[in-house]
């Protein structure tokens, strides 16, 4: 099903077109992705944070584990008609759940053996080992409303100090305010 309207009730929905392909999740054209507006600014953003679905800034402890998110993804109605827009990035990380699916093991470990050992990226990852964590970099973000540097995310202990609850293409391939999480 698909909104009739971005800004519309989650029951005001239409038939898809057709199925989204893979081809859709590899163009970010699958009909649904991040809402580039203020949170809350539509209804389908409320339902997204919800369901923990982790559309806003990174924050690999939010999201569920892979089964469960793509389940509850699955509940809502698609924002647009597959193919017919790009939305950035949660064809990504339907994407990495396909791949973890078709390939028998966790998307982590197969980009880990497919992809980034044999390209000699030893130190790109989901999360940072400790061993490591002295090479990661505080993170600060900008309180808008005074305009002071705030403290965001420690290394130790932090958000990327432990793996993610759902290794997703979108937790370590999108920027955030603070740094790119352990690709160093």
């Amino acid at each position: 099903m698909v909104l009739k309207q971005l800004d519309g009730p989650l029951d005001d929905t239409v038939p898809a077109n057709r199925p989204i392909t893979v081809r859709d999740l590899l163009t970010f054209r699958m009909g649904f992705g991040v809402v580039m507006a203020p949170p809350g600014t539509y209804p389908i953003q409320k339902a997204m944070d919800e369901l923990r679905l982790g559309q806003g800034p990174p924050s690999p402890s939010t999201p569920p584990g892979p089964d469960e998110w793509i389940r509850r993804l699955g509940t809502l109605p698609l924002m647009h008609q597959p193919g017919e827009r790009w939305m950035y990035n949660t064809g990504s990380d339907v994407l990495g759940v396909l791949i973890a699916r078709a390939s028998g093991q966790t998307f982590a470990t197969f980009l880990r053996e497919r992809i980034l050992e044999p390209l000699g990226m030893k130190d790109t990852g989901f999360s940072v080992p400790a061993a490591d964590l002295d090479r990661l970099a505080t993170g600060y973000w900008t309180n808008f409303e005074t305009g002071a540097l705030e403290l965001h995310d420690e290394a130790e202990g932090g958000q990327w100090s432990r793996p993610p609850s759902h290794p997703a293409q979108g937790v370590w391939s999108r920027p955030s305010t603070t740094t790119w999480p352990s690709a160093r």
